[in-house]
């Protein structure tokens, strides 16, 4: 059944998530459409996972009139490199897209009351490293501030209100701290105006700046666990604020700080300390997602 009337109410926010949409039809459909939305909301998960399910594209069209091109944008797709996704044009590992919590960012909702539009999901903000929206920097929170419990897909019936007290989430006081240097340049690789991403890739060595943005993501995490390793001996969690600080620094900067922990061993009294710092360093350098990532820190520390 394809209602070609209701195109104009239902299509998709710019950069909104399919599972935020399929919350806005489950709230806005006639009688009638019932039966089919809930056969597309049957399983509790469904609405979480929705956004890795692009083949779902095809039977939101038939209920909203939209083309299944107009509607992929809301879907993480399959990348041809294995374990990958892409979400717009951004290319992530699996495990880089977080939806086992509800995330908002309240005063964007704000932004979209201001503005005489509903409130919406973004599919941006099912990006785990990201902790502002990418484009107003405002603070994402996965908790409402008045009952204290975790924003679930599972009960949501509004994605502007909490699923538990029905808390209006655009009036929720998030973190009012400034965002640090691992936030803002997150958020400006993953904003939607490509001068601000071209931007922050410039300010990345140079063998690096072509990257995909998991690549990246994982380069700063593996940093961020070896300065942990020099600092405490212990990789978590790591230290990303610093780790961004010196993916910027440039190589030579890197290279150092891959190094540390093994210079810091060398003043040690224990003899085996410089062999069992090296040892750590290099497994954690191993064991990085991705094998890009692991072979450009093993040339520099090499």
């Amino acid at each position: 059944m394809r209602c070609a009337t209701n195109s104009v109410h239902f299509m998709p926010a710019p950069g909104e998530s399919a599972s935020g949409f399929l919350i806005h039809l489950s709230r806005s459909f006639s009688a009638e459409l019932a039966p089919l939305l809930s056969a597309l909301l049957s399983d509790p998960q469904a609405v979480a996972s929705a956004v890795y399910s692009p083949m779902l594209a095809g039977p939101i069209s038939d209920l909203v009139g939209a083309s299944v091109r107009e509607l992929l944008p809301m879907f993480a797709a399959p990348h041809s490199k294995a374990n990958y996704l892409r979400i717009g044009e951004f290319v992530l590992r699996y495990g880089q897209i977080n939806q086992s919590t509800r995330r908002v960012a309240p005063e964007t909702f704000a932004d979209d009351i201001g503005a005489g539009r509903r409130p919406y999901h973004r599919l941006s903000w099912s990006i785990a490293a990201l902790r502002i929206d990418p484009d107003t920097s405002h603070r994402l929170i996965d908790t409402c501030d008045r009952c204290g419990r975790r924003l679930r897909w599972m009960n949501t019936f509004d994605v502007s209100q909490c699923g538990e007290c029905t808390r209006r989430l655009w009036l929720c006081k998030g973190d009012s701290a400034a965002p640090d240097a691992y936030d803002v340049f997150v958020g400006e690789l993953f904003n939607s105006t490509i001068n601000v991403r071209k931007a922050a890739r410039n300010q990345l060595p140079r063998r690096i700046r072509a990257w995909i943005e998991g690549d990246i993501l994982d380069l700063i995490e593996v940093i961020g666990a070896v300065i942990c390793l020099a600092n405490q001996g212990v990789e978590l969690p790591p230290n990303r604020s610093e780790g961004i600080e010196i993916v910027l620094a440039g190589e030579s900067a890197i290279r150092r700080c891959l190094r540390r922990p093994l210079g810091q061993a060398m003043c040690s009294k224990d003899r085996l300390a410089p062999a069992l710092a090296s040892s750590k360093v290099f497994a954690r350098l191993r064991r990085a997602p991705s094998r890009l990532v692991s072979e450009y820190l093993m040339s520099l520390v090499i």
